[in-house]
């Protein structure tokens, strides 16, 4: 039967074409970037979807609350950071890719020049973005909820984001070079980005326990990952199975989980410590990195320091007294054992030896150099841009690291020599102030995961303080991502647990009554 008069014969697309050009030229736009990078990476279907992958992400960001998206954010980061090791099964692979389509410059993975930004800077663009339109329409899709930062935190992180680019722009000035000055920038001024982003989206105690979920999920991916590649890897992996920076998120969420189980000794935490704690132990083991051995010994300080003398505490302690006939041993066997079982051990026994090994002998003199390099202009340094001077020649590795004069493995003495006194004031002002706000509100927080957020604040920062000491931390796109949503809780937690005041905006306070002549009120 015919069509009745009047009725389309095709009412679908007529309702498609009443979308307008609002809808169907991003739609057009997205397809064609997608097969112009189908194109570019000869076939690569992964590449090809980038377009829209960014697209959706967009779109979720426009539309759901910001801390949705940061959460994500921060997820992908931690699981898919830091180069893998060469004896990597396919799935290894697959995370390296993924981690070059997020970290890396995509002008590298898609060959076009303009690309010079990874994923990670265009999605903090886009946030920059739909926080300011937020604001200027007033939407309070993210302020429901939500403890304000104290102003002195918020500030200091508006003067370090400053300060960082201004010393990025005094070293070209002074002669440095530019890409070089980029490699050293880039990651570092994420420190106050991020926490300028998170604590824009973070409501206060109400998230802290999914941002705890976070580092858990990403640090048990990581954990797999570790065990798969040392299970699967034709012969011994006697460097690591993967990169220096699953260090830090080890010993971050190890320390999350001891955390929790102090403030609040219960079955369920119990059950998480011993369900968990093994096997990022054995990852730990298993990655074959010295360093993040100290990370959970600072971490574990921090506590000890901050902490009362509470039960557990003083249990641990008796704990430790009774055992030690079995820790002194264990002890004198590791100091020259092989055994991956000594590993706490042989960290120890490697720090102290009087004839360390090649890559210690290194660190030496570059520990030398940087010094050296300070003592050039110890106020404001030799400027980003420049590399430091090396007065004592060491084996030369600019083949596999070309930076590895502007990137020094001691990120802490590396930016005293590149920016002095001054600079380095700049660049960890914002981490003291956190562990300040930190401190504060552990010791006015009634709320044991309030006490235990505190705590984890605190033992995040002495992380990063180890890392950028040990290995490039600076350079860490997992210890930023550690870092800046860390000090972002610690400005909520001291606004929510009364340990700083905050003032509400003028139109909310309520005018004081007014006061009544005695002769009326006779």
């Amino acid at each position: 039967m015919s069509a009745m008069a009047g009725t389309p014969a095709h009412p679908e697309l007529e309702s498609l074409a009443s979308l307008g050009a609002g809808f169907w030229a991003p739609v057009a736009t997205v397809a064609i970037a997608s097969v112009v990078f189908l194109h570019l990476a000869d076939g690569n279907l992964v590449i090809a979807a980038v377009p829209v992958l960014l697209t959706v992400l967009g779109w979720a960001m426009w539309k759901l609350p910001l801390r949705i998206t940061l959460f994500s954010f921060m997820f992908i980061a931690l699981a898919v950071e830091g180069p893998i090791s060469n004896d990597v099964p396919t799935f290894g692979e697959a995370f390296s890719l993924a981690g070059q389509l997020v970290l890396m410059n995509l002008n590298i993975i898609t060959k076009i020049g303009p690309l010079a930004f990874c994923t990670v800077d265009a999605l903090t663009v886009f946030a920059v973005i739909a926080i300011w339109y937020r604001k200027s329409k007033r939407s309070r899709i993210d302020l429901v909820g939500q403890f304000q930062t104290p102003t002195p935190l918020a500030a200091i992180g508006v003067f370090t984001f400053v300060g960082t680019v201004a010393l990025f722009g005094l070293g070209i000035l002074r002669g440095g070079d530019f890409r070089n000055s980029l490699w050293q920038v880039h990651v570092l001024l994420y420190v106050p980005a991020l926490f300028l982003l998170f604590q824009s989206a973070v409501r206060g105690p109400l998230d802290h326990a999914a941002l705890g979920k976070v580092v858990l999920a990403a640090a048990i991916l990581r954990a797999g990952l570790v065990l798969f590649i040392a299970a699967n890897a034709e012969a011994p992996i006697e460097n690591a199975a993967t990169s220096h920076s699953d260090s830090v998120l080890f010993a971050v969420a190890c320390t999350v989980l001891i955390a929790r189980f102090n403030e609040r000794p219960s079955g369920r935490h119990l059950t998480w410590c011993v369900v968990l704690l093994p096997i990022f132990f054995a990852a730990m083991v298993a990655n074959n990195r010295r360093l993040v051995w100290v990370e959970l010994a600072a971490a574990l300080l921090t506590l000890l320091l901050i902490s009362p003398w509470t039960k557990l505490k003083r249990a641990f302690a008796y704990g430790a007294l009774l055992l030690s006939p079995i820790i002194l041993p264990y002890l004198v066997i590791g100091w020259n054992a092989k055994s991956k079982i000594f590993a706490p051990v042989q960290v120890l026994a490697s720090m102290a030896s009087s004839r360390p090994d090649a890559s210690t002998v290194m660190r030496d003199i570059e520990n030398y150099n940087l010094l050296k390099t300070l003592k050039l202009n110890g106020l404001f340094g030799i400027g980003w841009g420049h590399p430091y001077v090396e007065f004592v020649g060491a084996i030369d590795i600019s083949r596999l690291f070309p930076q590895y004069r502007y990137l020094p493995h001691n990120g802490l003495l590396g930016l005293w020599a590149f920016n002095g006194l001054f600079g380095f004031f700049i660049l960890f002002a914002l981490p003291v102030a956190g562990v300040f706000f930190a401190a504060r509100a552990y010791h006015r927080a009634r709320r044991p995961d309030d006490r235990a957020a505190a705590l984890c604040v605190a033992a995040t920062v002495a992380c990063h303080l180890v890392q950028c000491f040990g290995d490039i931390g600076t350079s860490s796109w997992t210890s930023v991502f550690l870092l800046g949503p860390a000090l972002a809780v610690a400005g909520k937690l001291a606004v929510a647990t009364g340990a700083w005041p905050t003032r509400l905006p003028r139109k909310t306070v309520k005018a004081p009554p007014t006061p009544v002549p005695l002769r009326a009120a006779a």
